[in-house]
């Protein structure tokens, strides 16, 4: 007699079934993983260079002359939209042409996106590795973005501290775009030849560089060589008011501020324009409010002694334009002169007011604002019927006068709040506040002090694997440099290391990561900068 199928013998040979095919699905997903790239745990600046050259090759030779990327290489999808946000700003904020213009996304796969179809939704960034823009819409020269590859300020696709046998300590084009970590050696030819073909093509030393590190270099103007100055060609108050196309001859409306919430001392604040404003503000240094510094009593500004201007105008494109002024010969400041304020919202331990970034994180920390700070104006407000004060006499005989101040400002001010708002919204798809934020957040995740986790990340390997490739430096050479060597140490005496000297030693890591004490004089000769 045939015996009858158990049925939880059934139902258990159904559930190994079940299990041996999910541990093979699993398998097979790992190993799609594995071999795709796209879902590494780390991206290299080789990749990122290897991306940018297939995507560049798709474009017809007269477009590559002028085509630039910028590598999202943070890890965490919702900071490289921070960062994709605050880079179109910038290179919006220092064009002179006249449209706002966003650069289109490369993914990992080499699809396009636009800004609007990846929106702020992290999953969306996660595949998203480089903005690929064109310098004729922002009518930019070559010679300028090239600036950019000074090896002391970006080191991540450009070398400076790096020995060579034959050639001491060089500038050049980073071995390690040409001969990636992780990658077989019969793999680096198409590296050595994407680089050659990108950097041909795009005729530039810079063809990609680091978002966060364009960011860092042009907002602010301080110990910068393609500073924010440079790119919009103020070098003192007549090219900046050639700039933003202010004529002679007009008129301005004037107002004080008695507090402020920036300055030590009250400002004078003026507004030049028919349309568009040009909006200036005096500032003293060290002045106590004593004879002609005084902006609540002296209403004529030829007789205001100030010692600084901050200024703002619109560009061809509505987006502000900032300037700071020396009084005394109309020359521009980097940074606005101690004893007129600090920076009291800094990330870090600079105070300065620079130009650009700091105006920009001040003026819309508030939302609303459209980079133009709000004030109750004070000499309006003395002066409002009903009110116990009469207007100046001076007011009364003086026509001009009367123009400048009586003249509501209010509308105005609005106006030109609501074309900055317009500008930043299409550039970036956010508010000048959230802009704001996004614009300062990228320039400290550059320059803030870096942990083991971030040069790990830097290098394309993780943590462990770093400190494994130094400890085994240390044990061939018998030393390595301080700052790498901060990194083999237990995890209770490391320390977090600045970005400058990071830059310095990152080198020479690569070195040790690949067991080497200098580069071969044959790659330093093919990647050397003239």
């Amino acid at each position: 007699m045939q015996e009858k199928p158990d049925p939880w013998q059934r139902l258990s040979a159904i559930a190994s079934l079940i299990a041996a095919l999910t541990l093979l699905l699993i398998a097979l997903t790992l190993l799609l993983i594995l071999l795709s790239g796209v879902a590494r745990a780390a991206q290299p600046t080789a990749d990122a260079m290897l991306l940018a050259d297939r995507d560049c090759q798709k474009l017809p030779p007269q477009d590559q002359l002028y085509t630039f990327y910028g590598w999202l290489s943070q890890p965490d999808p919702v900071q490289r939209w921070v960062t994709a946000t605050a880079f179109a700003g910038q290179l919006n904020g220092l064009s002179l042409g006249r449209r706002i213009v966003t650069p289109l996304f490369v993914l990992s796969d080499g699809q396009m996106r636009t800004l609007d179809q990846l929106g702020a939704n992290p999953e969306e960034w996660t595949q998203t590795v480089l903005m690929r823009g064109d310098l004729r819409f922002y009518r930019q020269p070559r010679k300028q973005w090239d600036k950019l590859g000074d090896p002391s300020l970006e080191h991540l696709f450009h070398a400076w501290s790096y020995p060579s046998k034959e050639l001491g300590w060089i500038k050049g084009h980073a071995p390690w775009l040409i001969e990636p970590l992780g990658v077989k050696p019969d793999m680096w030819p198409q590296y050595r030849d994407a680089l050659k073909r990108l950097l041909a093509a795009t005729g530039s030393q810079v063809p990609i560089i680091d978002a966060r590190n364009y960011v860092w270099q042009v907002a602010i103007d301080f110990d910068r060589p393609a500073g924010y100055y440079s790119w919009l060609g103020i070098v003192d108050r007549k090219s900046f008011e050639k700039l933003v196309r202010l004529q002679a001859g007009i008129t301005p409306l004037r107002e004080a501020i008695e507090v402020s919430g920036v300055a030590e001392q009250p400002r004078a604040v003026d507004r030049y324009g028919r349309g568009d404003g040009t909006w200036y503000t005096y500032d003293q240094v060290n002045g106590r409010g004593q004879f002609n510094k005084n902006p609540l009593l002296q209403l004529d500004r030829k007789k205001l002694l100030a010692d600084a201007i901050e200024g703002m105008g619109p560009l061809d494109n509505d987006w502000w334009a900032w300037v700071l002024i020396k009084i005394a010969d109309d020359s521009v400041q980097q940074s606005a002169p101690d004893g007129v304020g600090y920076h009291k919202w800094t990330a870090s331990n600079d105070g300065k007011i620079h130009v650009n970034l700091a105006c920009h994180a001040c003026h819309d920390r508030e939302p609303g604002r459209g980079g133009l700070q709000p004030f109750v104006p004070f000499f309006r407000n003395q002066w409002a019927e009903p009110g116990p004060l009469a207007l100046p006499l001076q007011l009364k005989e003086d026509y001009r006068l009367a123009e400048e101040y009586l003249v509501p400002l209010d509308p105005r001010a609005e106006l030109d709040r609501q074309r900055f708002a317009s500008a930043v919204y299409q550039a970036t798809r956010l508010t000048p506040q959230q802009y704001a934020r996004n614009l300062y957040d990228t320039f400290h995740s550059w320059d803030k002090p870096l942990t083991l986790d971030d040069v790990a990340w830097e290098h394309g390997v993780d943590a462990e694997a770093f400190v494994r490739g130094l400890q085994a430096a240390l044990v061939k050479h018998g030393r390595i440099d301080n700052i790498n060597g901060n990194w083999t140490q237990p995890k209770v005496r490391r320390r977090t290391i600045g970005r400058d000297q990071v830059a310095e030693s990152y080198g020479l890591a690569e070195l040790y990561l690949r067991g080497l004490a200098a580069w071969p004089p044959s790659e330093t000769k093919q990647i050397r900068v003239k």
